[in-house]
């Protein structure tokens, strides 16, 4: 029997065994075999196991993201200690030294553009605070 979309089936594949030798309504055993649809499969090869291994040694997209989120974030931190230190009068060398670092750190390139586009603006602000700050340094020195 096949189904061929709603409403159509279609019987003229199922052939119908007529009874030989059984009494009208008996029941009767076909000496057939099983179709080979019915062997059930045995288990899967062993090389799925490694792709499942690979797949869990790779970082989330997720992952990626939080980490570039929380550069993004360490680097507006300092940028804030810069400000809050022109304002005060005088920015601790510490403070300068941590920003050149950070923003140095990082090569990661994200698959986000909009989170890379964001995190190149703040290293590029970073980058133009350094350069005036070490202007103003070589002309007080």
């Amino acid at each position: 029997m096949e189904i061929k979309g709603p409403g159509r089936i279609e019987t003229s594949a199922v052939k119908r065994k007529t009874s030989t030798g059984a009494a009208a309504g008996g029941f009767s055993v076909s000496d057939t075999a099983e179709s080979a649809g019915a062997i059930v499969a045995g288990p899967g090869p062993i090389a799925a196991l490694d792709s499942i291994l690979m797949l869990q040694g790779m970082d989330d997209s997720t992952q990626g993201r939080s980490k570039g989120q929380a550069h993004g974030e360490h680097l507006l931190d300092l940028l804030d200690s810069v400000r809050d230190g022109l304002l005060a009068g005088g920015i601790p060398r510490a403070t300068l030294n941590r920003l050149a670092v950070a923003v140095t750190r990082r090569h990661d390139v994200f698959a986000d553009p909009k989170l890379q586009d964001v995190l190149d603006q703040i290293e590029l602000r970073a980058h133009v605070e350094l350069a005036k700050l070490e202007q103003l340094d070589k002309r007080t020195a």
